[in-house]
């Protein structure tokens, strides 16, 4: 079974070094990699002509843009499998034979695999690809870059829709369930993919296209009640954007709401806590573990998961949950820390969020503006 990678690239000599040669360096021996370029300025056609012995095809020339190269790309692939890789991700070591066996026999259409997320100096694990393939129809909840599709899904369903210039993936993976197409996860990381290089004025437009796309597709009562209370009113993702630009543009200000110095333990190993870590790790917050009730939950992000019991009273405390944030602030009490050792995350939230009101309020709203005219 042939596995055709495609990459998209432009102006990527940073990082396309690293994502060729996690291709080329796989020993299994059916594959091809395949690299569309946008028509590069900073170098990027020459680092490709340095591996052009590896390569089974590549071009470089302007496009319309990555979803445009990725269907060039497609329309050169001969692969029985077709996978896309961006320039500035990379496969872990040795899994085409592992994708190749999963294709065997009677496999799936669309094979997904877990991804790596790496932020910064941390790597943490994506949960996504454990969703139930149901919430397809609410939001994309898998990465292409973990994704391996027989070529007949292409023939059959077409490639992607120009007319989505930032999900247009999510489109066609949609596009591929509604049309029963089968689909079978593994967990199994395969690939890593950097999650620090991104838009936060461009958080709000991938929200919009997502809940369009969605939002498009008929759907069962119960399912557009869940699309409604995902995707909530326009305040609350004016105020998501607020947070998101904050926490990627003003890390000094992120920073000057804890101690200095201090390095912190995050309590609640669930999706706020992880929300706080990753926040504590893309501005330099030193983070020391994680401490939750829940004693099946044993590890987290790496760090072992410890139990209240086990705590010094020496630490200082973020709580990350929203929902027990008040029990647990008073567990947290009782058991003699001082309120200034506590901080939570909803507490980090709105202060990034009244602080956003202030700086960025005026670019989010003309952003969503330029949305709902255009």
């Amino acid at each position: 079974m042939k596995i055709s990678v495609i990459m998209a690239t432009y102006n990527a000599q940073e990082t396309i070094r690293q994502a060729i040669e996690s291709v080329i360096g796989q020993s299994y021996p059916q594959k091809e990699l395949i690299l569309i370029d946008g028509g590069s300025t900073d170098g990027t056609p020459e680092i490709i002509k340095e591996y052009e012995t590896h390569v089974a095809y590549w071009s470089s020339e302007p496009d319309d843009g990555v979803y445009d190269a990725m269907n060039k790309g497609i329309a050169k692939a001969t692969g029985d499998v077709i996978a896309f890789l961006n320039s500035d991700d990379w496969y872990e070591p040795e899994i085409f034979g592992k994708i190749s066996d999963c294709f065997a026999a009677d496999g799936p259409d669309i094979l997904v695999c877990m991804a790596n997320c790496v932020l910064g100096d941390h790597v943490y694990r994506d949960r996504e690809s454990y969703r139930d393939i149901e919430d397809l129809q609410i939001h994309m909840i898998y990465y292409h870059q973990g994704m391996f599709a027989k070529r007949e899904v292409f023939e059959r369903i077409g490639t992607f829709d120009l007319r989505y210039q930032i999900v247009a993936d999510y489109d066609w993976t949609l596009r591929a369930y509604r049309q029963g197409c089968r689909f079978q996860t593994i967990p199994d990381a395969v690939v890593n993919y950097r999650c620090d290089g991104f838009s936060s004025i461009q958080s709000l437009l991938v929200f919009e296209e997502v809940r369009e796309i969605a939002c498009a597709q008929p759907a069962s009562e119960e399912t557009v009640r869940r699309r409604n209370a995902f995707y909530g009113g326009m305040e609350d993702r004016f105020l998501l954007t607020l947070y998101n630009l904050v926490w990627k543009k003003d890390g000094a200000f992120v920073r000057s709401l804890c101690r200095e110095g201090v390095s912190w333990h995050i309590w609640g190993a669930g999706a706020y806590g992880r929300m706080s870590c990753k926040l504590f790790w893309s501005v330099g917050i030193a983070v020391e573990g994680f401490i939750d009730n829940d004693r099946t939950v044993r590890e987290c992000y790496g760090y072992s998961v410890l139990s209240p019991e086990e705590l010094t009273g020496a630490e200082w405390i973020c709580i990350g949950s929203r929902k027990y944030e008040k029990e647990i602030r008073e567990q947290i009490l009782a058991m003699g820390y001082p309120p200034e050792r506590i901080i939570s995350f909803t507490d980090f939230k709105s202060s990034m969020i009244e602080y956003g009101k202030k700086h960025y309020m005026n670019d989010v709203m003309q952003k969503g503006r330029r949305m709902h005219e255009g």
